[in-house]
């Protein structure tokens, strides 16, 4: 872990490419899911987290699937975070209140290594801060029922293969069916602004490799 931990905080000292990771995995522009640049002056913001932990023998990463309810994102597998509230000093801070909310880590137990670009997500207005932290042992999840459907743990080691990239239709919060670009984890397919987030997050690790 403590290598690994190492190396990422060097992966952070290298430019951040998030034109080139988030077009290759933004939603088509003819539909109201695109995450395409707009008016941001109101959006609201968010933090969400990435979390990386020790598991059998393994670093892993853990996202949240939405239960199904009346809004845009309803049933989307997603990392943990949400919206900043007013007694929040950072958007770091919101994402780790908004982690221990959802999945019941221990905030004091985040160590944030740093923070990847924003996504403007226009179907939901809101601008996404991603933070990346470390947890130094197995997390004892809890989760919110209301936020969280299930739990979804991959290895480190398969999120940063780029052969997991393909394309998907999924069916909108509208009904419509859509085909977007992808992850697929088994039968766990991650689009939108997580996807965009994690390609991002695949590039300045494999930056300079």
């Amino acid at each position: 872990m403590e290598e690994f931990i190492r190396y990422l905080k060097n992966r952070f000292k290298q430019p951040l490419l998030p034109n080139k990771a988030h077009n290759e995995m933004l939603p088509g522009t003819g539909n109201k899911h695109s995450s395409e640049p707009g008016d941001i002056s109101k959006a609201a913001k968010s933090g969400v987290l990435i979390l990386f932990y020790p598991k059998d023998d393994k670093i892993f990463t853990v996202f949240i699937e939405r239960p199904l309810y009346d809004g845009v994102h309803s049933g989307q597998i997603a990392f943990p975070g949400g919206k900043t509230e007013y007694n929040d000093k950072t958007l770091a801070e919101t994402a780790i209140r908004e982690a221990n909310e959802e999945i019941g880590i221990e905030k004091r137990k985040v160590a944030v290594i740093g923070s990847l670009s924003d996504v403007f997500v226009s179907p939901s207005n809101y601008i996404i801060t991603p933070f990346v932290g470390i947890y130094k042992n197995e997390p004892l999840f809890s989760i919110d029922e209301k936020e969280v459907k299930r739990l979804i743990q991959i290895p480190f080691c398969e999120i940063v293969k780029k052969e997991n990239i393909a394309k998907a239709k999924v069916e909108a919060s509208d009904g419509i069916i859509y085909e977007v670009p992808c992850f697929k984890f088994g039968n766990n397919i991650i689009w939108g602004a997580t996807a965009m987030i994690l390609n991002e997050f695949i590039y300045l690790w494999n930056s300079n490799r």
